[in-house]
């Protein structure tokens, strides 16, 4: 999974193989910013945002959670649970 920041220049990554986590990025210069682990019981990352102002990284977990991350300092703003459904898509408008 890869989302790529239209502002702030940077790219958030997230694969397949364990342990899942999600990357962060510096483009073009592929310094690494932060690496946060997936939370309990959130499974595989299915998808990945960032907010318009590129502030907030939103993430969406197989398990059916999604986080809203605050990017400079990779806090978790807010986490949505509750759902037997995975979060298939986390968007921002």
């Amino acid at each position: 999974v890869l989302a790529l920041a239209e502002s702030g220049g940077r790219v958030a990554v997230a694969g397949e193989a364990k342990p899942w986590a999600v990357k962060l990025f510096r483009r073009p210069a592929g310094d690494r910013l932060g690496e946060w682990p997936t939370p309990a019981g959130g499974g595989m990352v299915q998808s990945l945002a960032f907010s318009p102002d590129g502030k907030t990284l939103g993430e969406g977990y197989r398990g059916g959670t999604a986080l809203l991350r605050d990017l400079d300092t990779g806090a978790v703003r807010h986490e949505f649970t509750g759902t037997r459904w995975k979060a298939q898509t986390v968007r921002f408008t």
